[in-house]
C-alpha cells in the first residue's frame, strides 16, 4: 500500500507541476501518451493508467482522449502533499 500512495503523490506532482495551482487551470490536453506519462515519472503504465482511473471515480480529474480535466485541484493537491 505504501508503494501504491508514492505512486499516486508522483502522477498527482506530474498532473500539477508547473500549472500554477490555481482554480483558473482546468483543463490540459497533452499530446503524451499513458506510456510516455509512465516514462517521465518513472512508473509502470498499468498504474498510470489505474491511477488515472482512480482519479477520474474520485472526480478529481475528467479525461476525454488526450484531454485531462482537473475538477478538484484542492484534492489533488493534498494528494501530491500527503499522499
Amino acid at each position: 500500500m505504501k508503494g501504491e500512495q508514492n505512486e499516486i503523490e508522483t502522477l498527482g506532482n506530474y498532473e500539477t507541476e508547473g500549472k500554477g495551482l490555481d482554480q483558473s487551470i482546468q483543463k490540459d490536453r497533452t499530446p503524451l501518451s499513458r506510456k510516455e506519462i509512465a516514462e517521465l515519472i518513472d512508473m509502470s503504465t498499468e498504474n498510470v493508467i489505474r491511477i488515472l482511473s482512480e482519479f477520474r471515480k474520485d472526480n478529481i480529474i475528467r479525461i476525454d482522449g488526450s484531454c485531462i480535466e482537473i475538477l478538484n485541484i484542492g484534492q489533488l493537491e493534498r494528494i501530491c502533499r500527503f499522499g
